[in-house]
């Protein structure tokens, strides 16, 4: 009930930042469609073979020409798995509040921009299941905080975006009773590379 209650908010929030942007100056925002690649560190297995859906929306605030804060809402997909099974699954709404460096860069006539990412992740977790169907939600720490940095491409309305991410702090701490805890692990914590497509809607 509490994941509802602040994913609710989060949404109101967002919903009035996009309302007031188009009001705005200095304001741009568009929608995010991609995948992660993801694995668990500190479980009984390794390689990023857990793969996720990534969709959402974005606003960016300009500072400057070089420099704004971009806020986002992203529902994830994020967990673990090897060759056999899938060890688990956990869906978020994230919440990315990053700053957004830009190098212009002109080619001809066209002007291309290479975007660098950095900040933290705030994620709200709606489930987390094994292959088996087996709801480990209540385990696990919610929220849990992340720390993401990335690099963009953007060319007209349309950038490609490469993220990489880390727990900040273990959702699982190494003192839990967790089957999927590994030996002497200090807890268990996401890792995991995002890949999208952002479509700039206005600027």
């Amino acid at each position: 009930m509490k994941s509802i209650q602040c994913l609710f908010r989060l949404l109101v929030v967002m919903s009035v930042c996009v309302y007031s942007s188009l009001q705005a100056q200095n304001i741009g925002g568009g929608l995010v469609l991609g995948f992660n690649a993801s694995q668990i560190d500190g479980d009984r297995f390794g390689g990023f073979q857990k793969a996720g859906l990534q969709l959402g929306g974005f606003v960016n605030y300009a500072f400057s020409e070089q420099v704004g804060l971009q806020p986002e809402i992203l529902f994830e997909q994020l967990g673990s798995a090897n060759e056999q099974m899938l060890l688990l699954k956990m869906s978020y709404i994230s919440v990315p509040i990053l700053l957004n460096f830009t190098l212009p860069i002109i080619i001809g006539e066209n002007e291309h921009q290479i975007q660098f990412h950095l900040g933290p992740v705030i994620g709200i977790m709606l489930s987390a299941t094994d292959d088996f169907g087996f709801d480990f939600s209540r385990t696990f720490d919610n929220p849990d905080l992340r720390g993401v940095l990335g690099i963009a491409y953007r060319l007209g309305g349309i950038s490609l975006s490469v993220r990489y991410g880390y727990s900040l702090l273990a959702f699982t701490p190494s003192n839990s009773n967790v089957g999927l805890l590994q030996p002497g692990a200090n807890g268990l914590f996401h890792n995991y590379a995002s890949f999208s497509l952002r479509w700039h809607l206005f600027d």
